[in-house]
């Protein structure tokens, strides 16, 4: 699925700079986006656990039952 504000023009120069790089270069750029896509997930659930916590929603657990 194309982004309609990049004309074609553009796209086309920017992919023939991929094909023209080394794959060491490529490699490197691909390695760089799995890293911060992870860091971005990981920043989300500190995120999310931060706001559980905070709320009191422990998962349950705790208490003690006597028989």
């Amino acid at each position: 699925m194309s982004d309609p504000r990049i004309p074609n023009d553009v796209r086309k120069q920017v992919n023939d700079r991929i094909t023209d790089q080394s794959s060491g270069t490529i490699a490197q750029v691909v390695e760089a986006g799995k890293s911060s896509q992870k860091r971005r997930e990981d920043a989300k659930k500190k995120k999310e656990e931060e706001a559980k916590a905070k709320s009191g929603g422990g998962g349950g657990g705790g208490g003690s039952s006597s028989t």
